[in-house]
This record gives C-alpha cells, structure tokens and sequence, in this order.
C-alpha cells in the first residue's frame, strides 16, 4: 500500500514538472546541431552551417564560388536544413502567430532561393552571407513587429476591460 501511494506521488509529481517544461520550436536545436554534421565540414569555414546569426567578417567577405566538391555538400546541407524546419511545422501551427508563421515560411523560401543562386554559382559565398544576413534581420524586424502586436492586443483588450466596468 506504502509503495503505491509512494508511485502514485511520484507519478503525480513527474507529470506536474513535465507540465512546467517550457516547450521549444525544435528547429533551432537541429539547425545548430548541422555545424557538427561532418559531411558539411568541407563548406563549414564558408557558409555558416548552424544559423546566418553565426556568420563570420571572412564568409561575409569572401568572393569565391561553390567547387564541384563543395556544391554536394550545399545541396545535402539544404535538404537538412528543410527537415529540420519541418521538424518545428507543428511547433510553429500551435504556437506562433499566423503574421509570425507568414514571415517564418517567407524567409525560408527566400533562404532556399539564396541557395540555389549558391548552388548554380551565379553568386559568391559572400553574397550569399551578405543576403542571408540582411534577410535575417528583415525577419527579425517581423518579430519585433509581432511582438508590438501582441503587446498592443494586450494593452487594448486591457482598455476595453476597464471600460466595461
């Protein structure tokens, strides 16, 4: 009897904590988890492999294209790249806004759009730090945007209570 109840308690405690686990997008997680990826380490000094967040003043500046050699490995990095943010789809679907989820598919298809001038060689590796970076902080800008948002909602819904009242 002891041990159940002691089961029980303890199952019940378990659930309570999982219940405080602030759930995370899991693309991020996988995303950074592709700089350890050891097939990427032939393009890992040109493109930034883990987030454009964590690109360097030399993949900034660098004006050398794709080699044969490294042109698999964008396309593998690329394909890894979509699993991982279709890995946080449902993530996303319950808990971003439909404005945040909009910017989010947004800058990827632009991303993928950037790869592919990568891949073809129609732009340098710096070009395309250059225009990974500058769409980072376009979507950065919409995050902020969808914070004031929320913020706003807030501080009118707030308003409309008080005046209820």
């Amino acid at each position: 009897m002891k041990t159940s109840i002691a089961l029980l308690v303890i199952t019940l405690l378990s659930h309570s904590i999982l219940g405080f686990a602030k759930e995370v997008d899991p693309t991020m997680a996988c995303i950074s988890n592709l700089a350890e990826n050891p097939d990427f380490q032939i393009i890992s000094t040109k493109v930034a492999l883990g987030g454009a967040s964590n690109q360097t003043i030399e993949m900034l500046t660098n004006k050398s294209k794709p080699k044969k050699n490294e042109k698999a490995a964008i396309s593998q990095w690329n394909s890894s790249v979509t699993e991982c943010i279709n890995l946080g789809k449902e993530y996303r679907k319950e808990h971003d806004s439909e404005f945040l989820q909009s910017a989010q598919a947004e800058t990827f298809q632009n991303f993928e759009k950037l790869v592919e001038k990568l891949y073809l060689r129609k732009i340098s590796y710096g070009a395309f730090a250059t225009a990974r970076a500058a769409e980072l902080e376009k979507y950065n800008a919409k995050v902020a945007q969808n914070q004031r948002n929320i913020e706003n909602k807030k501080n009118l819904d707030t308003t409309v209570k008080i005046k209820s009242m």
